[in-house]
């Protein structure tokens, strides 16, 4: 079954003035092949815990422009097996790293929208300092996990990324 990039849930009437609680889960994946590792679905696993304690309304992700319908298609069955409702789910392809996920989420949040991040501990750091750049206060939720090398070359990649988001903003 096709579940689609960029779901309806996204949509609202103009001025309709309800805010949305969003939940921004950071996927964690080494290919876009469909299959998810132990800490994507621990991030899932947490974003379905804060749904279901009303603390986010909907749960945004993004994949890879180029094949990743696989991946969307792994984590709605993910999510919607753990009863998630397809219409509290929301997926964009817009590539797939973290400053991606977040430009793109961004870009849909209206005035008084707020955003929790759900990644990995580890991850949280670079996630927070994206945000603040980018002007805009979110809230953080970690997940359990996280594998030796994702841990271990974190530093690296806040270290890049600072350097990256330097020419950026």
């Amino acid at each position: 079954m096709y579940y689609g990039i960029v779901s309806d849930a996204t949509q609202r009437e103009p001025g309709g003035g309800i805010a949305v609680r969003v939940g921004l889960l950071h996927l964690h994946y080494r290919d876009d092949s469909g299959v998810l590792d132990e800490q994507c679905k621990a991030r899932a696993n947490k974003a379905v815990s804060l749904l279901r304690k009303g603390k986010i309304d909907q749960i945004y992700f993004t994949v890879p422009k180029k094949r990743g319908d696989e991946l969307a298609h792994a984590m709605c069955l993910y999510l919607t097996g753990a009863r998630v409702p397809r219409k509290k789910i929301v997926i964009a392809a817009c590539g797939g790293n973290t400053l991606g996920e977040i430009e793109s989420c961004a870009a849909r949040l209206a005035r008084g929208d707020s955003v929790v991040s759900i990644s990995s501990w580890y991850h949280l750091p670079r996630i927070l300092c994206i945000w603040l750049l980018r002007g805009r206060l979110v809230n953080l939720a970690a997940s359990a996990g996280g594998n030796f090398i994702d841990i271990a070359l974190e530093p690296f990649k806040f270290g890049y990324a600072l350097v990256k988001w330097g020419r950026l903003f």
